[in-house]
């Protein structure tokens, strides 16, 4: 996963394994999607979507399956947790259809809706003292020299 200078995230590596492993375009699709699947679970709940552990996360266990991470750990967005299914599951929650190719996981995202970032709090409103009021705060004086 890199960072470009301009803020955007890229995924480095994808296609290239199957390349060199010479899948068919249909398995290598579906490779890289899961990987990417994989990435965005990992990222919501802290745990490897998969029995064992790897990249310094704790896989899930063994006779659990295949759960959203909503189930995992709690908290998680709907929708990216039913993304993350989507992806990684053979048969999704909720009678969901299986993301399998890039453009449905493009088209899946696009459907996602879109999240406004928290507004920042207004500052505190300032009053107005009269024309004829003293402040009540001064500022400090110099300290004395002594002689």
């Amino acid at each position: 996963m890199l960072r470009t200078d301009g803020g955007q995230y890229r995924i480095n590596g994808i296609a290239v394994d199957a390349a060199l492993r010479g899948l068919p375009t249909e398995d290598a699709e579906l490779t890289d999607v899961r990987a990417i699947g994989a990435l965005l679970y990992a990222s919501l709940t802290h745990r490897w979507p998969y029995p064992e552990d790897r990249y310094d996360l704790q896989g899930l266990p063994k006779d659990l399956g295949c759960v959203p991470p909503d189930q995992v750990r709690a908290g998680v967005h709907k929708g990216l947790s039913e993304l993350a299914a989507r992806i990684l599951c053979e048969q999704p929650p909720h009678h969901t259809e299986p993301i399998t190719t890039p453009a449905e996981l493009a088209a899946a995202v696009a459907a996602l809706p879109k999240i406004r970032p928290p507004e920042q709090p207004a500052p505190p409103v300032l009053r107005a003292l009269p024309n004829n009021a003293r402040p009540r705060y001064s500022p400090p004086r110099p300290p004395r020299r002594s002689r």
